[in-house]
């Protein structure tokens, strides 16, 4: 008995949920979609700053690595005799670009003889005609 008393209050229960239940009105659905709308294009806004952002960063550690790895080049080329006290360009047989990932990396030499047998060299790197990094070694003739 006590079982058949449970049904029949959770049967109540339920229809009066059911027949209680009037749906939404269509202000409240404009207003929710509304509020959707604006979470969605928020959330899409923060998606595309956070890619931006990881692209920024990625060809900032590409130029840094290029511009290592062209200094690197720099150090065990030849020392250039044709440097003078003026900065200009030097060691003109190294590549004028270099690629880390997928980035495409332009490199400018530009080099000045300090001393005899020593010169400042400056790797400027650069991607579409936009600096990104300027990196500094000095070149000994050993």
């Amino acid at each position: 008995m006590n079982r058949l008393k449970i049904v029949t209050c959770l049967s109540r229960m339920i229809r009066h949920f059911i027949s209680g239940h009037q749906g939404f009105s269509l202000i409240e659905m404009v207003i929710s979609l509304a509020l959707i709308s604006v979470l969605g294009v928020t959330l899409m806004q923060g998606l595309s700053a956070v890619a931006r952002g990881q692209g920024v960063h990625d060809e900032r550690v590409g130029s840094m690595i290029a511009g290592r790895t062209h200094l690197e080049s720099i150090k065990q080329a030849t020392y250039d005799l044709t440097v003078t006290s003026t900065p200009g360009p030097g060691y003109s047989s190294l590549p004028a670009q270099r690629t880390v990932g997928d980035i495409i990396f332009d490199m400018e030499i530009i080099a000045q003889e300090i001393e005899t047998g020593a010169q400042l060299v400056t790797v400027v790197v650069s991607n579409g005609g936009n600096e990104i990094n300027r990196l500094q070694a000095y070149k000994a003739d050993r």
